[in-house]
């Protein structure tokens, strides 16, 4: 029983550029007028990286094999359904290099994607089922699911676990102990879901975390849980005008690290089930369309369900693969020691922190850091690309820390000139200005933390609520003010009065912050406290603070 194909079905939320209004199309359909959409518009931004990595899977797969006329490289073969046969002999990386720029730039060039990338999906039209008992989308079959023993909280169980539709979608993500007091759905729709919803959310869910609601595993098997690779990610992507450039600004098609270029693509629809579950016990991942559709887990959907019934999937959750991979392009790392060597991981993002902040992690490759590949990739084309803005969004979910359910979304984005991001050099503009961020989260976090303690302690507030929250507040004041800052920075702009004009900025909202401070205090305040036989007091707290400020800021 084969239904709602994805490539015909419209399921795909999208932003039509000429009518600027939501619509849904069809996968098919996003590659034919990518140039004439916006962006992609589902109900998340977690979803819409998910799904933006879906889409970016097919056209490296396709790209990787084919040149922007729809010819097979010279350097490879593929069979009767467009598959690679072997990886690219090391022999004719330099030409097949060559080719794949050639390929991106003439598709930069022509403003949309050419047919092969729709003929390509029609040779796997009978993966693309949503509802399949032979091959369905990112799922596996009845037959593939209960051929293993299951475990459930260390103990044998009879049947895989469950996860119902008021988790699925994780605008509810709600449990049997956990209810969504203002959710979207009423309590009578909470466990449904439509086709296209189904869809939208099954590749949201294979990318993201599974909480306690999940976590039923594979018997016989000893492995760590995987709990989504984008759960792992502080995700970040480009954007450009139309998503159609926005999928060209994210292809990768040399990535940085040469061993992966020369690997043949694996996106998950071209590998039947059982094989991918095995593999995922034994194979490293070595290809980006292998990584960007990674499944956390075994996902069984019973076709022959009414979906005006309770909607619930069966599932068994898969390993993670290793976290110190160098393969991932779209994500922030953190340096780690492991002996006398430095290791990377993706580092998260914190909600509390806008995008900014991590300034030198997006930016900045040197001792104990790394940019994001796909930065690296930016510069790389820098010279085709006809738009001296970067759009640098990032994206991540929030976690609970005991049970690793969807806690918050986080969202933010950074809008720069380009020459701000690769002017490296010393003194240059991407050093300077990584400078002046530290410095102004210095300031913060030292100078006007040490200040909000003394407050703190000359008023008697039991915890550090008065503190944590002023210095959210301070951070949130500056926030749009520095993102005008480094936007209307441009080539003419001089460094040290760029400079100096920020910290003017920032010193005005800092002092006018601990001013409103010293403005709400009461006799008691001016009064002060005994310490040291010394009086401390609100006024003298600021002089001290002041004096500080004026030293460090001018």
């Amino acid at each position: 029983m084969s239904k709602f194909n994805l490539l015909d079905e419209k399921w795909i939320k999208v932003v039509d550029k000429k009518r600027n209004q939501v619509v849904e199309v069809s996968l098919k359909e996003v590659f034919e007028h990518a140039h004439e959409l916006k962006m992609l518009a589902g109900e998340m931004k977690t979803q819409d990286f998910a799904m933006l990595r879906l889409l970016l899977a097919v056209l490296h797969t396709v790209f990787s094999r084919f040149n922007a006329n729809g010819e097979v490289y010279e350097f490879l073969e593929v069979d009767e359904r467009y598959r690679q046969k072997e990886d690219v002999s090391e022999d004719d990386l330099e030409e097949y290099r060559d080719e794949l720029m050639d390929t991106w730039k003439t598709l930069w060039k022509s403003g949309e994607f050419p047919k092969i990338v729709v003929e390509y999906l029609e040779k796997w039209r009978d993966r693309f089922y949503l509802f399949d008992e032979k091959y369905p989308f990112y799922q596996v079959t009845k037959k593939e699911m209960y051929r293993h023993n299951f475990l459930a909280n260390g103990k044998s169980t009879e049947t895989p676990g469950e996860i119902y539709a008021r988790y699925i979608n994780m605008l509810i993500t709600e449990s049997k102990n956990k209810l969504v007091l203002f959710s979207p759905k009423i309590e009578s729709n909470k466990d449904t879901l439509s086709k296209e919803e189904i869809a939208r959310f099954l590749i949201m869910l294979q990318g993201y975390v599974g909480g306690e609601v999940d976590k039923v595993t594979i018997a016989g098997r000893d492995y760590i849980k995987s709990k989504g690779w984008l759960s792992e990610l502080g995700g970040v992507y480009l954007e450009g005008d139309t998503l159609f450039r926005t999928l060209m600004l994210n292809l990768i098609l040399l990535h940085p690290k040469q061993k992966y270029i020369l690997k043949a693509e694996k996106p998950c629809w071209e590998v039947n089930c059982y094989e991918y579950v095995e593999n995922s016990f034994s194979e490293s991942i070595d290809n980006i369309s292998q990584l960007y559709t990674n499944l956390s887990r075994a996902v069984y959907i019973d076709v022959t369900k009414d979906l005006s019934d309770k909607f619930k999937i069966n599932t068994l959750k898969l390993p993670k693969f290793d976290i110190e991979n160098n393969l991932e392009p779209m994500t922030i790392w953190k340096g780690l020691k492991k002996g006398n060597k430095n290791i990377f991981v993706p580092e998260q993002h914190d909600l509390k922190k806008s995008l900014w902040h991590n300034f030198g992690l997006v930016t900045e490759s040197k001792d104990g850091t790394k940019r994001p590949y796909i930065i690296d990739w930016r510069e790389k084309i820098e010279e085709y690309v006809d738009d001296n803005r970067i759009i640098i969004n990032s994206v991540g979910m929030e976690l609970n820390n005991k049970s690793n359910t969807p806690k918050n979304e986080v969202f933010d984005r950074l809008i720069l000139k380009d020459f701000l991001l690769f002017d490296d050099e010393e003194g240059g503009w991407t050093v300077r200005i990584n400078d002046i961020i530290e410095e102004t989260k210095s300031v913060i976090e030292k100078q006007y933390k040490f200040f909000l303690k003394d407050i703190k302690e000359i008023r008697n507030y039991s915890n550090d609520g008065f503190v944590n929250n002023k210095i959210e507040e301070l951070y949130s004041l500056i926030d749009e003010p520095f993102r005008n800052w480094i936007f209307e920075i441009d080539e003419t702009s001089k460094k040290d009065e760029s400079i100096i004009a920020w910290r003017k900025i920032f010193k005005e909202l800092l002092v006018q912050s601990a001013q409103d401070i010293l403005n709400q205090s009461n006799p008691r305040d001016l009064k002060g406290i005994k310490k040291e036989d010394k009086i401390k007091n609100v006024p003298m707290a600021y002089n001290t603070f002041e004096v500080k400020i004026n030293s460090i800021l001018g």
